[in-house]
């Protein structure tokens, strides 16, 4: 488990620039960005060439023999038969784009029979090629793969970069749509969070907010914001645009007025909308707030807990804020009876927890260098998505869940990628 590390108490920006935990917000950018060279693959055409040769590995190493009796839908796998074959078979089956044949024959493959090397490498290396889908930056119209921010809307994936890009991906129809490249340039046009809100796709970047009528089609620039820069979070609730800034704290706009509130202090990196009338705040430097909105009431953890830290990302589910931290790992606080659980290295192989999400009774965590790693609250169990699995980075910067329980993956040089949820029946 994690250590709780407090900061002391003292002047914010002694605080904020002592850590950000480890270094600021735009050195993570710029480390981000370096990142690429060793945590990702090639930005270009997905890797089936790799895919195949492994395939073909597996053929080679089972003596190139296939089971062609067991390749119809109605077939039945033998229960003895050769874990060699059983793989040759799936990778059979995948190349003849019989993907669901291919993962019941997987489904049937027994862990506990698996040796330690080349039967679990291979095993890893199957469940990522059957269960994941990829596109890089450019296969999406966008000058890179660095992504930022996630929005799942129906059928359709919009997609935010940290160099400004916007695309918007139709997953049944397999295109997209392109609003802007992100090409580099020295402004920064980071694309912070992407929200809808009845007909209206905002977009959040570093200086600006846009908004887009799904209706009309037309995109239209935001003017009389409180602040110009710095924009990192939008929620709009009752009727109620709330702004986070980091460095010029939230604001409130209600009719044509904007109003600082100064609760949450300065340095605002996450708004999520929990219960009813509840918006949760997370800050670089004075951890977690809940704000009651009808009631104008506010609540923080348990004193002692999360009082200096960075929070990423939050969510709610239930009694449960389940959010992650810069450098303290993730967390559990139940605000029902005030108990908090860490999560550190020895669940989430890091401390650096970027993006949190909900898939049915699975709460997910996505990590700088280790991947998305997933608990089972009933049984406590976790399990972990990364490199070894088929992920093109193993930054995991942005996670949403869609409506057929899909992950969406944004990752930090590697685009994005969309994990089946059947992965998780498959353990």
């Amino acid at each position: 488990m994690a250590l709780l590390v407090l900061v002391p108490p003292g002047n914010e920006f002694l605080s904020c620039s002592i850590y950000t935990h480890r270094f600021t917000f735009a050195s993570f950018v710029l480390f981000s960005f370096l990142s690429l060279f060793s945590c990702s693959t090639p930005e270009t055409e997905k890797s089936s060439t790799v895919i195949l040769d492994s395939v073909d590995e597996i053929n080679r190493d089972s003596g190139g023999e296939s089971v062609a009796h067991m390749r119809s839908a109605d077939s039945t796998v033998e229960a003895s038969m050769p874990l060699d074959d059983l793989l040759a078979e799936i990778g059979a089956l995948w190349e003849g784009d019989n993907k669901e044949e291919a993962r019941r024959f997987f489904d049937a493959i027994d862990r506990e029979r698996l040796s330690p090397g080349w039967e679990t490498s291979q095993w890893t290396y199957m469940r990522g090629l059957l269960f994941t889908e990829k596109w890089s930056g450019p296969e999406l119209g966008l000058a890179e793969g660095s992504i930022s921010a996630l929005l799942i809307d129906g059928d359709d994936v919009w997609i935010g970069t940290w160099t400004g890009g916007i695309s918007r991906l139709s997953d049944p129809l397999q295109s997209h749509t392109l609003r802007d490249a992100g090409l580099p340039t020295l402004a920064i046009r980071t694309v912070n969070r992407i929200r809808r809100y009845n007909r209206s796709i905002w977009i959040v970047r570093y200086g600006a907010l846009e908004r887009y009528d799904t209706r009309s089609g037309i995109w239209e620039l935001v003017n009389g914001l409180p602040v110009n820069e710095r924009l990192q979070d939008l929620c709009i609730l009752d009727n109620k645009i709330y702004l986070g800034t980091l460095g010029e704290g939230l604001w409130v706009k209600e009719g044509r007025e904007w109003n600082n509130m100064p609760n949450p202090g300065r340095f605002i990196t996450r708004l999520e909308l929990g219960d009813d009338g509840e918006l949760l705040i997370a800050t670089m430097n004075r951890g977690l707030f809940l704000y009651k909105a009808r009631e104008n009431t506010w609540l923080r953890p348990p004193l002692g807990l999360l009082e200096d830290a960075n929070v990423t990302s939050v969510l709610r589910s239930g009694d449960r804020i389940v959010g992650g931290t810069f450098g303290e790992g993730g967390f559990i606080w139940n605000t029902k009876s005030s108990e908090m659980l860490w999560f550190g290295l020895e669940e989430l192989g890091d401390l650096w927890v970027l993006s949190v999400a909900e898939l049915n009774d699975l709460l997910l965590f996505g990590t700088f260098g280790s991947g998305m790693n997933c608990l089972n609250p009933v049984d406590g169990t976790w399990d972990r998505i990364s490199i070894k699995e088929g992920l093109p980075s193993a930054d995991v910067s942005s996670l949403s869940v869609d409506k057929r329980g899909n992950i969406w993956v944004g990752t930090l040089g590697g685009g994005v990628v969309k994990v089946s949820g059947d992965i998780y029946d498959t353990r």
